[in-house]
């Protein structure tokens, strides 16, 4: 069949295909007004700064929290702030806490009153997702605009909530950490103090040289950055793969720092560097001043380090500031989000014209069979007959059936 001969017969059947459309047409009108109607409320939460994520930890101190700071894409598989408010909002503590603040068991009459239930029906009404900028979008349907609302902003207040809470105790568990870490170190550097006090006056050294002395700081202040990247390595060790590439770098900087402070020490790599001494070279009563000199510098380095890291705990614990910021509030919608009733009735209209169209142009084709093709006209036929005859014995049997029953 050419172009002109289907449209011919479109057009002759024109009655049909619009009446066709029209009866589907309303029947999708009728169907969509008995539907349940939802509304969908937005609320829309924008994350902490990445050097602080989440308001759950931040920076310890200058250089071991930046460290942290730049590693923790590495270890959560480059996660973002974002990404883990989705997972908060997502987990069952979260969900469990909105079904009973709003209801969702009594309003959705959950079966058995099961919150593990009531928990799965808030899932399927709830919509996560992460825009461009990081921004969380939350997404309500319910049955009534206010209880899409009270939902997606309880969300919300949930999430705030949740990370107030964790803030606070990371922040109390690090302090009382630290603080049992700081007062050991306060003790070993009065007893450093006193030992190299004693052992000054009991050998008699007035003085030292300052270049020595100098060298011996610069030795303690070194090996406290060597304790501080040693740690972040240890956590990265624990938390991600040994390919890493924040870990290459980590044991690169460690390395070059045990090289660096075992040549000041008199080993073979860089003897001397920057200071032209050898501290195993030096008299040994001196070399033991000295010794317990970087001892006491030290652990007067490690004493700071830790003071910063508990005066932030201590922050950390009394905070109790919102850890979000809210940009737009859920507010009930004024029109619903399902179902929507022109597209549905445009879908089946559409439909229900191809469908008849293409009807029209089957029926058009085996009419013109027995002129352009007599043995398949034929064939068609002999089939036809067929199923026929098999839906006629069909209802023999089925009346059969039924006048027994009778």
């Amino acid at each position: 069949m050419n172009l002109p001969d289907a449209l011919n017969a479109l057009l002759r059947r024109r009655k049909f295909i619009l009446l066709n459309v029209l009866v589907v047409a309303v029947l999708a009108a009728g169907v969509s007004l008995l539907l349940p109607q939802r509304f969908a409320a937005t609320a829309r939460v924008l994350p902490p700064p990445e050097d602080d994520p989440l308001g759950l930890t931040a920076q310890l101190s200058v250089g071991i929290g930046g460290q942290l700071g730049r590693l923790r894409a590495g270890m959560f598989g480059g996660g973002t702030a974002s990404d883990l408010m989705v997972g908060i909002l997502s987990s069952n503590t979260v969900m469990e806490s909105v079904v009973v603040q709003c209801s969702v068991i009594q309003r959705y009459r959950v079966r058995r009153g099961s919150l593990q239930e009531a928990v799965r029906e808030l899932g399927r009404m709830t919509g996560l997702s992460i825009g461009d900028e990081g921004i969380v979008t939350i997404v309500v349907e319910a049955r009534r605009p206010e209880w899409a609302a009270e939902m997606a902003n309880s969300y919300v207040s949930n999430l705030d909530a949740f990370l107030r809470s964790s803030n606070m105790s990371r922040g109390r568990n690090m302090r009382v950490f630290v603080e049992r870490r700081l007062e050991e170190v306060a003790q070993a550097l009065d007893s450093a103090r006193e030992s190299l006090t004693s052992y000054q006056v009991r050998h008699g050294l007035v003085a030292v040289d300052e270049q020595v002395k100098g060298a011996v700081t610069s030795y303690a202040s070194l090996h406290s950055s060597l304790l501080e990247r040693q740690a972040v390595l240890r956590v990265l060790e624990s938390a991600s793969s040994f390919e890493n590439p924040l870990m290459v770098s980590a044991r690169a900087e460690v390395s070059a720092l045990e090289r660096y402070l075992d040549g000041m020490l008199g080993g073979k790599d860089r003897a001397g560097v920057a200071f032209g001494l050898k501290l195993d070279t030096l008299p040994v009563v001196v070399a033991e001043y000295l010794r317990r000199y970087a001892e006491l510098v030290l652990l007067q380095e490690t004493h700071t380090l830790l003071y910063q890291q508990y005066e932030h705990a201590r922050i950390m614990e009394a905070r109790d500031t919102p850890t979000i910021t809210v940009l737009d509030h859920a507010v009930p919608p004024e029109r619903r989000s399902f179902p929507k009733r022109l597209l549905i009735v445009l879908i089946a209209s559409v439909f229900s014209l191809a469908v008849g169209s293409s009807y029209v142009l089957v029926e058009e084709r085996f009419a013109r069979l027995p002129l352009t093709h007599p043995q398949v006209a034929e064939s068609w036929m002999l089939v036809r007959r067929q199923l026929a005859e098999m839906a006629s014995s069909l209802l023999r049997r089925l009346r059969r059936r039924t006048s027994r029953e009778r």
